[in-house]
């Protein structure tokens, strides 16, 4: 503003003269001197500064132009900023040319009154201001020593999107065995905070579902080119935050050995919120819009949403803002690591849902009254790399013996109908070796009886299944005509 001349307000600053005796005023270097010429020198001999309201008013609408105003204050705000800080004993008018007038009427013949007039006389400049601007040394640093993280953040999620829109669009497609549908029936089964029961009410409805994963594949290929752009950065780190958090509710528990899901949802969350606080001010689209149009400073949206300036927030607030944001990120993440895995305040463990061990639970069992079984099973457990295979089936009785047995050979010759699948993606089927299953699969499985096999009447005998491993599963059943 001053062309370099001032770099703080030095007309406020007590001059050598000033130790001068005030009785020698004839000191070429006292009181009287050219050497104390300072306003509180000036305003103790009796001279009065004026500051104009309008001038003040005009110096903040230039400094919202230059983007000048770290706070990101309203026009009528920074002018009451810089209307709080006028010097000691400066008088506010609301104009300066009208006031002088109005003073020249109030001077009677043969008085004489000095009347010293300065525009503008404040103590500071607004909070933080001039260190709002691109080149200050310290929001560059700091601005290129995000670049990695800004750009790694975005390629993650724009290569999220591109493998279905550009290089794998199969993945877009329902008759793919590749369809995203079977991704997140994949994490049915250890989807927290009632996000197993979004995605099972998506896969009840395609209507639904496939605008859903369109859209998500969608945004996150525009918010990931967004980051590694820099275009509205905070914006995107944001949409990039939702992301993570949702990733994590729903896979966070998969990864058989390091919970692989977890790790990139965590670091994935930290940077995105990283970037919402600090934008991505270096080498960005932002940079370029507001290096063209300088009055995006003044913009309270441009503030918040894109990356090349700091937020419109006081130092204080700007930090319990940080801290707030530091202690939601380590509740969410360290919480649900806690919970998967403990190893926290608890010991290691392999949580609620095994990321590796195939587990089916079983229920709504009945034995029917020609002797077969009928049951509900769900495989809510183990990796959804490797299909699960139930190898044989028995029926035994209250002594545990058996009464009917399905084995590898007989499952493998089940009729089609006998297999009712809940949904359309990851079912239950008849395989080569018993029957076969895909991660959140859901079924109604209906065992034929065996010939010349009739159950007595009134006995609750229990199914047991036996998987490829050697595990068993068991399952008390209703008795033939009683309710299951």
């Amino acid at each position: 503003m001053t062309g370099g001349k001032f770099h703080s307000n030095t007309l406020i600053a007590e001059q050598n003269g000033a130790a001068g005796d005030p009785k020698d005023y004839e000191n070429p270097e006292g009181a009287f001197s050219p050497h104390d010429n300072s306003i509180p020198a000036l305003q103790r001999r009796g001279a009065v500064f004026l500051a104009c309201h309008n001038a003040i008013w005009e110096f903040a609408e230039r400094l919202i132009a230059t983007g000048v105003n770290p706070d990101e204050l309203a026009h009528d705000a920074l002018a009451a900023e810089l209307t709080n800080h006028l010097v000691a004993g400066v008088v506010l008018t609301p104009g300066i040319a009208g006031t002088l007038s109005e003073d020249q009427m109030l001077i009677r013949p043969g008085c004489v009154k000095e009347i010293e007039v300065t525009v503008v006389a404040t103590d500071m400049m607004p909070p933080r201001a001039m260190a709002a601007t691109l080149d200050e040394p310290h929001w560059r640093m700091a601005a290129i020593a995000l670049l990695s993280v800004r750009f790694i953040q975005g390629f993650i999620y724009w290569g999220g999107g591109s493998r279905r829109f550009i290089y794998g669009p199969e993945k877009l497609n329902p008759d793919a065995p590749t369809w995203m549908a079977n991704k997140l029936q994949s994490a049915m089964p250890g989807a927290l905070l009632g996000t197993d029961h979004l995605i099972a009410f998506l896969l009840h409805h395609f209507w639904l579902l496939y605008p859903a994963v369109i859209l998500f594949s969608g945004a996150e290929l525009i918010a990931g080119a967004a980051l590694m752009a820099g275009l509205l950065t905070r914006l995107a780190a944001l949409v990039s935050v939702g992301f993570s958090m949702v990733l994590m509710l729903m896979f966070g528990w998969q990864g058989a050995t390091c919970i692989d899901e977890w790790t990139m949802a965590a670091c994935n969350l930290a940077m995105g919120a990283t970037l919402v606080l600090a934008g991505g001010g270096a080498y960005s689209l932002d940079n370029v819009r507001l290096k063209r149009n300088p009055g995006l400073a003044d913009r309270a949206w441009f503030r918040w949403l894109a990356g090349s300036l700091p937020l419109p927030l006081t130092d204080t607030v700007f930090r319990n803002l940080g801290l707030a944001v530091l202690a939601a990120v380590l509740a969410f993440n360290i919480g649900t690591y806690s919970y998967y895995r403990g190893s926290v305040v608890t010991p290691f463990h392999g949580g609620p849902v095994s990321p590796t061990q195939h587990h089916f639970a079983l229920s709504n069992g009945a034995l029917l009254r020609d002797g077969g079984v009928k049951f509900h099973i769900y495989l809510d457990g183990g990796t959804p790399e490797a299909p699960a295979h139930i190898m044989k089936a028995e029926l035994t009785g209250g002594e545990n013996e058996p009464i009917e047995t399905w084995n590898t050979e007989t499952l493998t010759r089940l009729p089609a109908d006998s297999i009712h699948n809940d949904f359309a993606y990851n079912k239950f089927r008849v395989g080569p070796y018993g029957i076969v299953a895909e991660m959140g699969a859901m079924a109604t499985i209906i065992l034929p009886p065996e010939p010349n096999v009739r159950p007595a009447a009134g006995r609750n005998p229990t199914l047991r299944l036996t998987d490829v491993n050697g595990r068993s599963f068991s399952l008390k059943l209703a008795g033939a005509g009683e309710d299951s």
